[in-house]
């Protein structure tokens, strides 16, 4: 993700949030923000400007770790704090908050979806799943929240499966939220 552009949150017609080009003030910061944290050596995964509260929030992390430790959140900060004083354009009552994405990060980008894959996922769809389906789990039959193995990553869909057999196709526009939802037995054995 280093170099290549961040972009915002645009809500499609079913409510998945999948970023799109900033503009205005947001791609100002955008551009600021990718450049502060590649020189600190950290990945932006995320970020959140809320004009009416005047709150910048980072989400960043290590490329090797997919996480960050407080340091690294300082060094971004102290890196920004230079940026905020001296530019014109940055609103005079900035607050800026940097964390890592955190264990559970949210997926709201391709690039998110795709660098969770062969993980598993908790997803939430605006339909539910058919019970007449064939091979689908029967604890997914009439729901519309799964957890699931996130297999692959397009440009118009993912496939997620039941991490056995069963695979399913989903487009983005069926998606209403998802998230990392690593199992936590895994994370305490590495």
């Amino acid at each position: 993700m280093n170099g290549a552009p961040f972009f915002f949150a645009q809500v499609l017609k079913v409510k998945m949030v999948l970023k799109s080009i900033p503009t205005g003030i947001e791609k100002k910061f955008n551009e600021l923000c990718q450049t502060v944290v590649d020189d600190c050596g950290l990945v932006l995964y995320d970020l959140e400007y809320f004009p009416g509260n005047q709150l910048l929030r980072l989400f960043v992390m290590d490329s090797q770790t997919e996480s960050a430790v407080i340091e690294d959140c300082i060094k971004v900060d102290k890196a920004m704090t230079a940026h905020i004083e001296e530019l014109d354009w940055m609103p005079s009552e900035l607050t800026l908050e940097v964390s890592s994405p955190g264990v559970y990060r949210k997926l709201c980008t391709i690039k998110h979806f795709e660098m969770a894959c062969g993980q598993r996922i908790k997803i939430s769809l605006s339909d539910r799943f058919d019970s007449n389906t064939t091979g689908l789990p029967k604890s997914w039959a009439g729901e519309n929240k799964v957890l699931a193995t996130l297999e692959s990553a397009g440009e118009e869909s993912i496939t997620f499966s039941d991490g056995e057999d069963f695979k399913h196709i989903c487009s983005y526009e069926r998606i209403k939220k998802a998230n990392v939802d690593p199992e936590l037995n895994n994370l305490i054995d590495e």
